[in-house]
């Protein structure tokens, strides 16, 4: 299904990003302080997420909630949530199954139609599939965007200087979204089983046995990246940063959604910073409990000058 995710499509849907950003942003533009992670971050990505998939836009508080239930797995917490996780999976499957059905009969120019067109070798996806796959990036490309925004504007309010930069100068939005997700990546590790008895580095790590990976510790490893703990937007000074970051994983697991999610931040970032240059913390931030999982801002409270009159 690659072929359906490619930066172009992704990039087919900036304006789209910015219109649903500058919206989400009006709406407390006059008050001159908000909770920036549950009023903006929060619901930026799902109406993007609707109009990949033509779905109905109205219906983004649905799948905000679903995505906040199913991700409730990665809390340690199972026993007393799994009722309402097989709750939201169940109105999720049920939903999408619809969707799904309603494209098989009236194909239009959305992703979910080219999943169902896509054939590789003769080899098409099933429905079964084509539920998964749609869920998967309904829920994954919903939460990890909205954590990642609030990770990236918590550590640039961290340096105003970086912030006031990146709104004088939009054109760095690509590098700032590598190297804010390679400082603060919402996606902190990830786990994998080895398929085959493995050597590295003198260990042997039998067939089966599961690895947690740290995506943050790799992001950060000096050996790599050159000053590791600086934030650099310009390369000026320390030179470009070579290395991609790990925060979208690597080689065959590497994030089917990246092109959105960098399309996605990179639209944000330098709007925000254009539209509240002078935006600071305005309180401590309510950080959501560290988990295998997706993480970020519960709470980000800021404030901003409104301009008189």
């Amino acid at each position: 299904v690659a072929p359906a995710f490619t930066p172009a499509a992704a990039e087919r849907l900036r304006p789209e990003m910015g219109r649903i950003l500058e919206g989400l942003l009006d709406e407390v533009a006059d008050r001159g302080a908000c909770d920036l992670q549950q009023e903006v971050a929060e619901r930026y990505p799902i109406p993007v997420i609707c109009a990949l998939l033509g779905a109905p836009a109205s219906d983004w508080a649905k799948f905000s909630h679903w995505a906040t239930e199913v991700f409730k797995i990665f809390n340690g917490t199972v026993a007393e949530d799994l009722p309402a996780i097989e709750a939201a999976l169940g109105e999720l499957d049920e939903y999408v199954e619809a969707l799904v059905a309603r494209r098989r009969a009236e194909p239009r120019d959305d992703l979910l139609s080219a999943l169902i067109a896509i054939e590789e070798e003769g080899d098409r996806l099933s429905g079964e599939e084509l539920v998964m796959l749609v869920e998967a990036l309904l829920l994954a490309g919903t939460d990890t965007t909205r954590n990642q925004l609030g990770c990236s504007v918590a550590l640039l309010l961290e340096h105003p200087e970086h912030w006031a930069l990146l709104g004088e100068r939009p054109e760095l939005a690509p590098r700032a979204v590598e190297e804010t997700m390679r400082r603060l990546g919402a996606v902190r590790a990830t786990g994998r089983i080895a398929s085959e008895d493995i050597e590295y580095r003198g260990v042997l790590f039998p067939q089966g046995t599961l690895v947690a990976v740290s995506l943050a510790g790799a992001n950060h490893d000096p050996r790599v990246f050159p000053d590791p703990d600086r934030l650099d937007l310009t390369g000026e000074g320390s030179g470009e940063r070579g290395p991609v970051q790990l925060t979208f994983g690597s080689g065959v697991h590497h994030c089917l959604g990246a092109a959105l999610a960098r399309a996605e931040l990179a639209e944000a970032l330098p709007r925000l910073a254009r539209r509240f240059p002078d935006l600071a913390l305005d309180g401590p931030i309510t950080w959501k409990p560290p988990t295998n999982g997706i993480w970020g801002p519960e709470h980000l409270p800021v404030r901003w000058t409104v301009p008189a009159g």
